[in-house]
């Protein structure tokens, strides 16, 4: 906390706040980064999709909705593993719709 006289305080945040327009941007460089720490791979024609060649699985991303093609437990232990406040589920909704 940084005074500033002596009636005002600031305070720096110390992690994104959802809704507010770096969270976005911290959460992209958390998972991507999470995402190739554990062998995915950055499809070459869009940012959001990843690919895991070996067990022949594809993850596509937006903002916060994950859609895993291929072998979904281990993907999923290691997802709430790392991401506890998040769930997965089957996908029967993306981005709001059934």
């Amino acid at each position: 906390m940084i005074r500033i006289q002596k009636r005002f305080s600031l305070l720096t945040l110390k992690k994104s706040l959802y809704g507010l327009t770096q969270a976005l941007k911290n959460w992209y460089k958390t998972l991507t980064s999470w995402l190739a720490s554990i062998s995915f791979q950055e499809s070459s024609c869009n940012p959001c999709l990843y690919f895991f060649s070996e067990k022949k699985s594809i993850i596509f991303f937006h903002i916060d909705d994950l859609v895993l093609v291929g072998n979904g437990q281990k993907f999923k232990e290691k997802f709430e593993k790392q991401f506890s406040n998040l769930a997965c589920h089957p996908p029967n909704t993306l981005l709001g719709m059934k």
